[in-house]
C-alpha cells in the first residue's frame, strides 16, 4: 500500500475514535446527563480544522490524479467529494449550534 494510502487509513481510524468518543458525549446528553464539554468542542474542532484544512484537501488532490487516470470510476469518486462537502456542512452547522446557539458550558 503506498504511503499516503497508509496515513489517509490511520486518519480515518483516529476520526472514527474521536466518533466513539463524540457519540459517548451525545448519548451522555440525550439521558439528561453531563456531557464533557471539552471533549465536545475538541472533537468539533478536530473535525473542523484538521479535517476540513488538512485531511480532505489532501484527499482532494489524490482524487483529482484519480480522476484523470480511471475516467470510468469518476461517478464513484465524485461522490467521495460531495460526502467530504456534506460533511463539511454537517460539522459547521453542528459547531454553529453547539458554539452560537445557547449550548454553552452554562448549560452543561
Amino acid at each position: 500500500m503506498h504511503k499516503i494510502l497508509r496515513k489517509f487509513k490511520r486518519e480515518h481510524k483516529s476520526s472514527a475514535e474521536l466518533l466513539n468518543i463524540f457519540e459517548h458525549q451525545i448519548d451522555l446528553i440525550a439521558a439528561a446527563e453531563h456531557p464533557d464539554i471539552d471533549i465536545v468542542d475538541g472533537v468539533i474542532e478536530y473535525f473542523a480544522s484538521f479535517l476540513l484544512h488538512v485531511h480532505h484537501p489532501k484527499e482532494e488532490i489524490v482524487l483529482a490524479a484519480l480522476k484523470a487516470r480511471v475516467a470510468d470510476e469518476i461517478a464513484e469518486l465524485s461522490a467521495i467529494n460531495n460526502e467530504h462537502f456534506a460533511f463539511h456542512q454537517r460539522i459547521h452547522n453542528f459547531a454553529e449550534t453547539v458554539r452560537g446557539g445557547g449550548w454553552e458550558k452554562a448549560h452543561w
